[in-house]
């Protein structure tokens, strides 16, 4: 059909939207796909971090699954930087329509339990972001987590992403941030805000996001999205 990638992300990301520039490298380089990663921070706690495997080989570990939370708390008490996996990959089809049946045998099966509402149970699945480990040619995208991980894995978070008593003066702050939940909080709102009214073509009416029409997209140029296309 003429399609040359295709990109899979999570529907609960608003900053997962089209990047030209990684689709552009992708095409110039040949390389077999690109994922983006970008500083955890302190609501970043469900999900996957960039690791070296045993053969010093990039991966995706699931925090839980595949690393302990303990082990990546020790590792964020050394000063490390970790990059936290934004679930956004782009894929060169030819190389995934030609691997797609030995990637599902080999994606590695991982085993956790897990205690919720409905009670206590046990998980095995094949997280998707561990095909990093499994590829030789790719790119490591380092991008700004509040213009493309704007996720909503948890209420908490996605409470902070809303904007929702920011001016309150409880909500937590701190020197430190790794523990100032108030600044992230308002970089998590102001990227919401920009891409709301960037790729997303909208407008704030009062306390509500509403469609641009079509004449002020037109006026603008169109969204940033189709600018950028």
């Amino acid at each position: 059909m003429g399609k040359r990638f295709v990109i899979l992300g999570n529907v609960d990301n608003l900053g997962n939207t089209l990047d030209p520039a990684e689709i552009a490298l992708l095409a110039l380089s040949g390389k077999q796909a690109g994922f983006d990663f970008a500083f955890k921070t302190p609501v970043d706690v469900k999900g996957g971090i960039l690791v070296r495997d045993q053969h010093g080989r990039l991966d995706c570990a699931d925090i839980g699954p595949a690393i302990s939370h303990e082990e990546v708390i020790a590792a964020e008490a050394t000063g490390t930087p970790i990059l936290f996996n934004c679930a956004t990959g782009l894929f060169n089809l030819d190389y995934l329509v030609a691997n797609l049946d030995r990637i599902i045998e080999e994606l590695p099966m991982r085993w956790s339990n897990q205690e919720k509402d409905p009670g206590a149970y046990s998980q095995a699945e094949q997280v998707t972001w561990e095909i990093i480990g499994m590829l030789d040619d790719f790119f490591i995208f380092g991008v700004n987590k509040y213009e493309r991980f704007l996720a909503a894995k948890l209420l908490l978070e996605s409470l902070m992403t809303s904007g929702i008593g920011l001016g309150d003066p409880r909500f937590p702050t701190d020197k430190d941030p790794a523990r100032d939940l108030r600044g992230v909080a308002e970089r998590l709102y102001s990227g919401l805000k920009g891409k709301l009214a960037g790729a997303y073509g909208m407008r704030l009416v009062g306390n509500r996001w509403v469609p641009m029409s079509a004449k002020e997209l037109r006026e603008r140029g169109g969204t940033d999205h189709e600018r950028g296309a």
